[in-house]
């Protein structure tokens, strides 16, 4: 395994695809995204086989391991190169992201490896709120529409603490420090703070005209049907318009274990367009329970 950087990773991913073209992977990022996180932390690749992994620190407890490689088989095969003589107390966390078919035998290559599913989100495409709907969605937000306002970068460790409070960091998809701050520079974190707290968040990426809905969350003492998350949703579309945003798609996410929720949202005409997100970890029992 090689410590990375911006020149020796590239050029192993460029020999690589010389050899063998690529059909599984879940490196997504694009490339200005991977030389931010090589040159920010202490990151490893290997290249084994008819594969290459990239290891990358995470939340200070685990690794998340990116892949690309040849097929589901060939990643089978070479991922032991990859796990031999790892520490199973720092877990390696990574995701398989796609249509269920093309998921299913790369999860599979995992889990052959030691690899469990911790668990799997859905991603929702929610139909864009227009007449009656929007009208009693502006009706419930009235009084707390004052309040919506978009986050700013001091505000970064208080979101980060906020989605720490409800979500997994295994089972989610969660971002980093650094992440959020850029998210927010981006005017893409409405909030709501009430009585010295951020009440309410609502944590989205906008791109080309597509939104994608990460985290909607309302502090645990302010829940109860108050229309706090309708002020965000009114504040972004009122953004939106005034801005000359248009969006033409917006996705959501869905624990796929919460059945009632998913139930639910078909009252909203929000539907599974197919794809999902399978999150696994390797690592032994106790470092699973610690992170």
């Amino acid at each position: 395994m090689e410590r990375a950087n911006d020149k020796n990773f590239f050029a192993a991913c460029d020999a690589l695809k010389q050899k063998t073209p690529f059909r599984v992977s879940n490196l997504f990022l694009d490339n200005r995204q991977v030389c931010k996180k090589i040159e920010n932390s202490e990151c490893f690749f290997l290249q084994s086989g008819q594969s290459l992994f990239l290891l990358t620190p995470s939340h200070g407890v685990m690794h998340t391991l990116y892949f690309l490689s040849a097929s589901p088989e060939a990643l089978t095969a070479d991922l032991p190169a990859l796990l031999a003589g790892r520490n199973p107390g720092c877990p390696i966390r990574t995701s398989v992201i796609g249509r269920e078919e093309r998921c299913r035998p790369v999860v599979a290559a995992l889990e052959k490896n030691g690899f469990t599913t911790r668990n799997t989100l859905l991603r929702m495409l929610i139909p864009w709120p227009t007449g009656k709907i929007l009208e009693g969605m502006r009706l419930l937000a009235a009084d707390y529409l004052e309040m919506a306002t978009f986050a700013r970068e001091q505000d970064a460790e208080a979101v980060r603490d906020l989605i720490h409070e409800e979500f997994d960091i295994v089972k989610n998809n969660i971002p980093e420090l650094d992440e959020i701050k850029e998210t927010i520079n981006k005017n893409n974190v409405t909030i709501i703070r009430m009585d010295g707290v951020i009440a309410a968040m609502h944590y989205f990426h906008l791109e080309n005209g597509i939104l994608h809905g990460y985290f909607d969350i309302t502090r645990k003492s302010f829940r109860g049907g108050n229309g706090l998350m309708f002020a965000l949703n009114i504040f972004e579309l009122d953004y939106f318009k005034r801005e000359g945003i248009k969006i033409n798609r917006y996705y959501g996410w869905r624990d796929a274990s919460k059945t009632r929720l998913i139930k639910s949202s078909s009252k909203t005409k929000a539907v599974h367009d197919g794809i999902a997100i399978h999150n696994l970890l390797w690592g032994d029992e106790q470092g699973k329970d610690s992170v």
